[in-house]
């Protein structure tokens, strides 16, 4: 499963430098900066993610830093230090003051199953029924990052979540608050809104 996801991100990475390039835009994270960190993430080395991750986002200045590579490194920041936050190698103070100012900015998740009765790193509809829901965890499911909700722009995928069931999407969407909790189990509590379907499979 992780090489597979590996290969995966690789793969559309790898597409996605190109398309900048085809673009005339030069990217700011290489094709080798990708290399670097998509196994730190895939093997869930959380620690060297979020300092790679970090360093990727200095990079974007002014209007890059709303850019949809911005968004993509931004989101694997954020994994990272939730990650840090639920295996309990930061608490909750260091986890927010490494996100101060990310109010407003905008993020891509990579591909996410979504499952009407999921439990961990799916996207299913949130209790209360009006939002989509991520429990996002660890690999073993045996520690959780962060509860994202992602408040829709198309309600209508809210209506009907049959018509989603098993399919895959990559979420873009704005981050609109940011708070940690729990004291036995910390997480990160991640609201969104403007969410839209970036791509899908």
């Amino acid at each position: 499963m992780k090489s597979l996801l590996k290969l995966f991100l690789l793969l559309f990475l790898i597409t996605f430098t190109n398309t900048l390039l085809a673009q005339n835009v030069k990217p700011l994270v290489s094709e080798e900066d990708w290399n670097k960190i998509i196994p730190f993430l895939s093997e869930e080395q959380w620690d060297n993610a979020e300092k790679l991750a970090h360093a990727y986002l200095d990079r974007f200045k002014g209007k890059e830093k709303m850019t949809d590579e911005a968004g993509i490194v931004r989101y694997m920041y954020l994994k990272s230090v939730a990650a840090l936050l639920g295996n309990k190698t930061i608490d909750k103070e260091t986890a927010l003051k490494k996100l101060k100012g990310f109010e407003g900015q905008n993020i891509i998740t990579p591909f996410i199953i979504f499952k009407k009765d999921g439990m961990f790193n799916y996207l299913t509809i949130s209790e209360e029924g009006d939002n989509w829901f991520q429990c996002s965890a660890n690999n073993d499911a045996t520690e959780i990052h962060m509860f994202e909700t992602f408040q829709m722009s198309d309600r209508n995928l809210l209506s009907n979540p049959e018509a989603s069931e098993g399919k895959k999407y990559r979420l873009m969407a704005t981050i609109k608050s940011i708070e940690a909790n729990g004291f036995a189990m910390p997480r990160l509590d991640l609201l969104y809104s403007t969410t839209e379907i970036w791509d899908t499979e």
